[in-house]
């Protein structure tokens, strides 16, 4: 899943041209939010149940998956629209 999304992910960024210091924001906010909500999931599917934490957040996965070669299109529509 992650090596799938670095992989797919870089190379995006890079042809939207994305500042470079947006880049090193983002690969220091996700070990910061894993670190904060792993435990806080981890919690809420002892007490609700594993099975509806697994399909929603591997529906929204799968999505975003999906839509990241469309990303590069749909940005550039927006940025024509906006001008």
């Amino acid at each position: 899943g992650w090596s799938a999304c670095e992989a797919l992910l870089m190379p995006l960024l890079l042809r939207l041209q994305v500042p470079k210091i947006c880049l090193t924001a983002g690969w220091l906010v996700s070990p910061l939010l894993g670190i904060v909500l792993h435990p806080v999931l981890g919690g809420c599917s002892d007490r609700h149940g594993r099975r509806p934490f697994v399909l929603v957040l591997g529906f929204t996965a799968a999505v975003g998956l999906c839509m990241l070669p469309l990303a590069d299109s749909m940005l550039h529509g927006w940025q024509a629209i906006a001008v």
